[in-house]
């Protein structure tokens, strides 16, 4: 919880992060990569959605509540779905801050053990991966807080699987290109420069094209054939954990 300790009124800026989503696939499945958790602010031009400005008056009745979402679990066992990453939350009554960034999507599988089934990526602030061979990609859902994931590659039963890129706030997922190898994660966005403390710098996501303070990276697609002779896993994007 944060209160206003000023005498007056004070306009805030904020960007809220949801966790991200876990990334699916197991034993010699290549899964889709967990999409990075929804991404929203009230800062013009960062996000495609940008939040009304916020002013919050002093006292302990307009304090504001941040609950921050967790990313979702990549489990290495049946069924090997990965979770849907939290919610994060930024709430402050009596004012007009009410928001949530939706947690990422997880990657899909394209063998559910329990039916048989194709489990797409999941929606999310941006959308997971989809699995090889058959599974489409998650959608980003609310829009405006990320980008979808990418698609599969291959045919059932060969080697040359390979899952699609979870969507990263800044850029959809990459498709799996078809060679073996994973879909590279949607880049991240770079934190606007009132929020980039270089105390946090070696703190958040992987480094950008214009370096540090890059957030909300979409997860690497995975393969089902790792290692000199097979292809790799792809790159999670920029801003990644």
């Amino acid at each position: 919880d944060f209160t206003v300790t000023d005498g007056s009124a004070v306009a805030i800026s904020y960007v809220a992060i949801a966790g991200g989503g876990g990334g699916g696939g197991k034993y010699n499945e290549a899964g889709g990569g967990g999409g990075a958790g929804g991404v929203m602010t009230n800062i013009p031009g960062f996000m495609p959605a940008t939040q009304s400005a916020v002013n919050i008056s002093p006292g302990a009745p307009n304090k504001v509540t941040v609950t921050v979402g967790g990313g979702g679990v990549s489990p290495q066992v049946d069924p090997g779905i990965g979770a849907q990453g939290a919610n994060t939350t930024l709430v402050c009554s009596p004012s007009s801050l009410n928001i949530t960034a939706t947690g990422g999507g997880f990657g899909g599988i394209s063998y559910h053990p329990g039916d048989g089934s194709v489990q797409n990526g999941g929606a999310g602030g941006s959308g997971g991966g989809g699995a090889e061979a058959a599974g489409s990609a998650g959608p980003a859902s609310p829009s405006g807080q990320g980008n979808a994931g990418g698609t599969g590659s291959g045919t059932a039963g060969s080697t040359e699987n390979s899952g699609g890129g979870g969507g990263g706030a800044g850029a959809v997922g990459g498709n799996a290109p078809g060679n073996a190898n994973g879909g590279a994660g949607g880049v991240g966005k770079q934190l606007p420069a009132i929020f980039q403390n270089p105390a946090s710098a070696t703190s958040l996501g992987t480094p950008g094209p214009s370096g540090t303070y890059w957030i909300a990276g979409g997860g690497g697609g995975g393969t089902t054939t790792p290692g000199p002779a097979g292809g790799a896993g792809g790159a999670g994007g920029s801003g990644g954990g």
